[in-house]
């Protein structure tokens, strides 16, 4: 699946309120908002920062059409990230779509989202406090190509 470009992510998250978003991707379809936010998690790991790391990072989604589970797991240096909850995480993420994405967008920073209960943690905190390293850009790619996918509006 194919990342979100930052200004794509942007430009689809300006002026619009938490329930315009969320039915925006309800129109698109949560799964494949769903699964280009985690190719955009994807594509944003840095392996050097991770190195000698294992843990899996479960995010429990809340959307229109319900809650969706993704997990993103990190071993040796490597990422892979695959919907549902296949195994067991180190530490659980619930966040709701439209936090996800101005997350990704870099609007959001995950320490006030958690002060402020917008991004709930529960499992182990270290990985989740150690996870902003593996993830340096908080969740945007550094550079990405230009998206052949329609744009989400």
């Amino acid at each position: 699946m194919t990342p979100y470009d930052a200004s794509e992510l942007a430009e689809f998250l300006d002026g619009r309120k938490e329930a315009a978003i969320g039915e925006s991707v309800s129109a698109m379809g949560v799964n494949t908002a769903l699964g280009r936010a985690f190719a955009t998690v994807e594509a944003s790991f840095s392996a050097e920062r991770a190195e000698g790391v294992s843990a899996v990072i479960q995010w429990d989604v809340a959307t229109p059409d319900g809650p969706r589970s993704w997990q993103v797991s990190v071993a040796e240096g490597t990422v892979s990230v695959a919907p549902g909850s296949p195994a067991t995480p180190r530490v659980t993420l619930g966040v709701d779509v439209a936090d996800l994405l101005a997350f990704l967008a870099g609007r959001l920073d995950g320490m006030q989202a958690f002060m402020s209960g917008r991004l709930r943690v529960s499992g182990d905190l270290m990985v989740a406090q150690a996870m902003q390293a593996w993830f340096p850009s908080g969740g945007k790619p550094p550079e990405s190509p230009p998206s052949p996918t329609p744009p989400l509006s």
